[in-house]
């Protein structure tokens, strides 16, 4: 496997992810719990507002699983066709790192907030 393609495998996995987020989000918000992807069971079984908790993290996940749906899409069309200047894959680059350890921060303030 050489390293272009260990980048691709990388960049569908991102998109998968981020399109898995949002599809948890959604569902996490028409059925008013957190699902186990975000909190352990044991913990989720401590939290006093479960209810409270989904409305605090719907947005969020919404944002971190948009970004890295598109940051892995943007991923993709660079690696493959080269289209894209690479500027903009660092930028993205930056703008998920950002993402994620801003959706990180959010679990952390959620879980005080909420348990």
């Amino acid at each position: 496997m050489t390293q272009m393609d260990f980048i691709l495998v990388f960049d569908v996995i991102i998109l998968v992810l981020g399109a898995y987020i949002v599809y948890t989000g959604i569902k996490m918000k028409r059925e008013r719990n957190v699902p186990t992807l975000f909190f352990a069971k044991e913990e989720l079984n401590r939290c006093r507002d479960t209810e409270g908790l989904a409305d605090y993290l719907f947005p969020r996940t919404m944002i971190f699983g948009g970004i890295s749906a598109v940051f892995g899409v943007l991923g993709f069309f660079h690696d493959v066709m080269g289209v894209l200047p690479e500027w903009i894959n660092i930028v993205m680059m930056v703008v998920f790192l950002g993402a994620w350890g801003w959706f990180s921060w959010s679990l952390r303030k959620g879980k005080e907030a909420y348990f």
